[in-house]
């Protein structure tokens, strides 16, 4: 029976790259009124993968993007592994996605600016 993966809201996951290195980001909430799925935020800084973890210095790191994703199925396909966990999430409540309706202009409207 395969086991089952429990995520919580700080938990800190690594992801290996083509070219070696790894990348780290962090769960930080549940986006429920858009694609119902998980919400991280990816930090810029890549790792050689034998790097020690250190949460304090991923967090300090500058954010390269957000996005919504499934976590539970990139560790259980082995894409994603669980590193630690962190409290300390600030600043979401700012993050804004794009919606189809951003792109669609209509004769004599302007574009939006988000």
């Amino acid at each position: 029976m395969a086991k089952r993966i429990i995520t919580k809201i700080g938990d800190i996951f690594s992801v290996e790259l083509d070219n070696g290195n790894k990348k780290y980001f962090q769960y930080i909430t549940n986006d429920l009124t858009q694609l119902n799925s998980d919400v991280i935020r990816v930090f810029k800084e890549e790792y050689p993968t034998n790097t020690i973890y250190d949460v304090n210095k991923i967090l300090s790191g500058e954010v390269d993007f957000h996005a919504h994703t499934m976590i539970n199925i990139g560790v259980k396909q082995g894409f994603f592994r669980q590193e630690g966990n962190a409290t300390s999430i600030e600043g979401f409540s700012q993050i804004i996605f794009r919606d189809t309706e951003d792109c669609i202009i209509k004769p004599g409207e302007q574009p939006k600016n988000i």
